[in-house]
């Protein structure tokens, strides 16, 4: 009985999803309408660029070569980033983004009810041009809310059609496109947000990453690793066994084979992060000799 309520469960969030989707792109379509007579914007006039990226802080690290191509073709250029509370920490360091929007009140999970709070907040301002590098219910709702000039990259929701389809468009809106690009499906998810460039005539051959971490914090992580009595020079692997979504957790006991795998053949300190609330849970994998908690004392820029 429980594994039929699961599965009813699960097609009853597909049938919802598709439901939503199949809305938005009604919605997406009457906009093109709206839209398909006004002149597209000259590239000469992006003053103000939103750049979208709501999912994990994976896909926003992902996304750090697309921001830094962009503000090396629009130096003069505000760029923003919309992204979840957890990734802001990441980011605040860096000379890309001129301001950097948090969603949601939750730090690991954006719920519909934070998402549409903040969200509408965002129609109070217009953009000259909207990118959205990767999809989902979410990213369509944003490109249909927030109000810009131009909106160019992946405007639907792909993530139903992932099993049947192996390229998918980068859509442009209002604005003179110098290529088509197509994201396929084999490509790494730095690719694809990097595709919504190309019909800009932006070709990022180079995939660079640009993490700005403070002087404050090199210094507190140098002292904490002293505190434990471990050093920068020695061979030290991290590893945050934690997940947000229960399904894409490892068994513990797997993590804890793993690790004495690598020590008997390398002789390796393990180092395990996650939250305060994680760190009585991780304990299980550390000995205090060689797998060392500190779980709780490191945000995510340390």
């Amino acid at each position: 009985l429980c594994e039929i309520m699961t599965r009813l469960k699960a097609i009853s969030r597909i049938l919802l999803k598709k439901t939503l989707a199949r809305s938005f792109i009604l919605l997406d379509r009457f906009e093109e309408l709206l839209t398909v007579k006004n002149t597209p914007i000259n590239l000469n006039d992006i003053k103000k660029i939103m750049l979208v990226e709501m999912q994990g802080f994976g896909d926003a690290i992902a996304v750090l070569p697309t921001a830094k191509a962009l503000k090396e073709k629009f130096p003069e250029a505000k760029l923003t980033l919309i992204t979840q509370k957890v990734a802001k920490d990441l980011f605040k360091n860096s000379p890309i983004f001129d301001e950097i929007i948090p969603l949601g009140i939750s730090k690991t999970k954006l719920g519909v009810a934070d998402f549409i709070r903040s969200i509408s907040k965002l129609r109070e301002e217009d953009y000259d041009l909207l990118i959205i590098p990767s999809w989902s219910l979410r990213h369509t709702a944003a490109s249909l809310i927030i109000r810009s000039k131009a909106k160019l990259g992946y405007l639907h929701d792909y993530s139903l059609q992932l099993t049947y389809h192996n390229d998918f468009p980068v859509e442009a809106r209002n604005i003179v496109t110098r290529k088509e690009a197509k994201y396929l499906k084999e490509e790494h998810i730095i690719i694809r947000a990097l595709k919504t460039l190309e019909p800009l005539g932006i070709q990022n051959e180079e995939v660079r990453y640009q993490i700005e971490v403070s002087p404050k914090e090199r210094v507190y992580v140098s002292e904490l690793l002293q505190r434990f009595r471990l050093n920068e020079d020695q061979h030290l692997v991290i590893i945050s066994p934690g997940a947000v979504w229960k399904e894409r957790a490892w068994p513990l006991e797997n993590w804890k084979r793993l690790i004495e795998m690598l020590f008997t053949r390398n002789n390796l300190k393990f180092i395990i992060i996650g939250s305060a609330e994680e760190q009585e849970t991780y304990s299980f994998l550390c000995d205090g000799v060689r797998n060392f908690n500190l779980c709780g004392h490191l945000n995510l820029s340390q």
